[in-house]
């Protein structure tokens, strides 16, 4: 741009010498003519040429003068455009490049904020979900069964634990609830639920369904006496002397680490991050792949519990668990085989 303008500041700007010296020869000339006769006739005739001459070399003298200085103001004038778009350029460039630093800084700083905001958001996860083991309150089941439901390591389905160190000890569900809208302004709040879960053996078309829903108000112990309360109204009774509250808890804040631990790929994880649904006992979980097993991945597929044959459900005798491994404690493969075959039915309404 700047190399534009100098070129043509230069060609407006350009002084022709001939035709100024020749405007001043002209003009001297047409004086001097002028004067010369005034000086040698000195009649009116002569007199009225003079003045003509004078007149005529004066005003081409002066044209001369007028050409000289305008093409000196044309050439300043083409010096000071020049000195500011020279200016402007500059600081055109400068603005860009500082543009561009800034940028780069910035660009340079994104993998570091990324992975403190990552750091950040993991460590958050962590603290919410690890408050289980030292506060079992309604606000923290409930934000960390949110936590785990909301990255996808626990279905809507919720998650199982046994209430007690046994694997054949009763099963309770926690529910997160999750809140929906729709046009019509119905719809529900977020919530959370306990289950009571009924052994495969009862858990059939017609089985009696055992849920409470835990408020903001109430404690624990509070909870657990009316979930227990319902099981003596669906008649299990005797299982209810079976549970133990602090299990519950302690198995489901272990759940909970381990699959929240999983589904962000962490290295000390040890389950492929699958959604997390059942904690059978210690080492042993049921998540949508299948039955895992601590230090020997997925033992049975989740294509093994299948029970939906072409026109419906299979009968119960159909079925047959896979095979136990040598390794494999009898009681807890049992037990891992029947609540996987409840957990992973393909015609779960939970799915």
């Amino acid at each position: 741009m700047t190399s534009n303008l100098k070129s043509s500041s230069k060609q407006a700007g350009k002084i022709n010498w001939i035709w100024i010296v020749a405007c001043a020869g002209a003009g001297c000339a047409a004086i001097g003519w002028g004067w010369s006769i005034i000086q040698s006739d000195e009649n009116a005739l002569s007199g009225f040429w003079s003045g003509v001459l004078v007149n005529v070399g004066t005003s081409i003298l002066l044209a001369g003068v007028l050409f000289w200085l305008e093409r000196r103001f044309v050439k300043e004038a083409g010096k000071v455009a020049i000195a500011a778009a020279t200016n402007a350029v500059t600081q055109t460039a400068a603005a860009r490049n500082e543009a561009n630093e800034r940028l780069s800084a910035r660009i340079s700083d994104l993998e570091e904020r990324l992975t403190r905001q990552r750091a950040e958001q993991e460590k958050a996860d962590v603290e919410t979900i690890a408050s289980l083991s030292e506060d079992a309150s309604h606000d923290s089941v409930f934000s960390a069964l949110r936590t785990a439901y909301e990255i996808g390591a626990i279905t809507g389905k919720g998650l199982t634990v046994p209430t007690g160190l046994e694997p054949t000890a009763p099963r309770v569900t926690f529910r997160f609830r999750p809140g929906w809208r729709n046009e019509e302004g119905g719809g529900q709040d977020e919530g959370l639920d306990v289950e009571y879960v009924v052994q495969a053996s009862r858990n059939r078309i017609g089985a009696p369904l055992v849920i409470v829903s835990w408020d903001r108000n109430e404690d624990p112990a509070q909870i657990f006496h009316e979930l227990m309360e319902e099981m003596v109204r669906a008649g299990f009774g005797a299982e209810t002397r079976r549970m133990k509250i602090e299990p519950a808890f302690r198995h489901l804040q272990r759940a909970l680490r381990d699959a929240v631990s999983a589904r962000r790929g962490e290295e000390s994880a040890w389950q492929s991050g699958d959604p997390f649904l059942e904690f059978v006992t210690e080492g042993w979980v049921i998540t949508k792949s299948g039955v895992e097993v601590q230090g020997h991945g997925i033992v049975a597929q989740a294509a093994n519990f299948d029970n939906q044959g072409a026109s419906g459900p299979r009968p119960l005798p159909s079925w047959d668990a896979p095979k136990k491994p040598d390794w494999a404690e009898a009681q807890i493969w049992e037990v891992a085989m029947d609540r996987a075959r409840d957990q992973l039915r393909s015609w779960d309404p939970w799915s």
